[in-house]
């Protein structure tokens, strides 16, 4: 994999109520322009019960926002994919073993005209899991993903992305529930694809190879 140039592009929490209502708006006019949304529903993903608890991630280039996502930890409000998706076994057995760790990577936008779209994905989700790991203590990440989402965790990032549901169309695209363990998938890099394990690692304030012991979730047969 070529690493993401990201040397021009700023991620991390939103610092501000302002850099929150960037990323709002950016996600509901990527999503109307992407066709996932019509206009009229683009006020349902501007807004929604998750916010009060979830943790934004601008991206900025300079002072334009290119991209933007949000982790939402399991709390009182739940999480968007236990609404919305049928789970099989592999994802009860998540759900009653580690629910309150849960942490839902959702709302990942980056605009047609943003330029390197992939760097700036790849940023984000480096940013999230860092944050995951360092900051909100948790290594279980859960998502609802389309292809193309799929293919820059699994594809080019070699994220272990394990599918936890039943797929569906949503917002006009199919989707599916899937869940990463972020302690095994950094050893999978580190053992097997360096160069991404050094770009998600690098300034990581943690010792991962403690907790990689444990075993991953429902896999009996998912090598890593």
């Amino acid at each position: 994999m070529r690493l993401p140039e990201l040397v021009e592009i700023d991620i991390g929490p939103a610092e501000t109520l302002e850099e929150v209502e960037a990323v709002r708006q950016l996600r509901a006019e990527t999503y109307v322009d992407h066709g996932f949304l019509s206009p009229g529903e683009a006020a349902t993903v501007a807004h929604d019960k998750y916010d009060n608890h979830a943790v934004y991630f601008p991206a900025y280039r300079g002072k334009e926002i290119v991209g933007g996502s949000r982790l939402i930890p399991n709390g009182p409000e739940g999480l968007f994919f236990l609404e919305n998706f049928d789970l099989n076994a592999r994802g009860h057995e998540l759900v009653a073993e580690v629910s309150s760790e849960l942490v839902e990577v959702s709302g990942m936008a980056v605009p047609r005209g943003a330029g390197g779209r992939f760097s700036i994905s790849a940023g984000l989700y480096r940013a999230m899991g860092q944050h995951t790991l360092a900051v909100l203590g948790s290594r279980h990440w859960v998502a609802v993903v389309d292809p193309a989402l799929h293919r820059i965790l699994a594809g080019f990032l070699n994220i272990i992305v394990l599918p936890i549901g039943e797929s569906r169309e949503l917002g006009h695209r199919e989707r599916t529930p899937v869940y990463v363990d972020l302690v095994k998938s950094m050893e999978h890099l580190r053992a097997n694809h360096p160069e991404e394990h050094e770009f998600f690692a690098s300034g990581l304030a943690i010792d991962l190879r403690q907790s990689a012991e444990a075993p991953l979730l429902g896999t009996g047969t998912v090598a890593t």
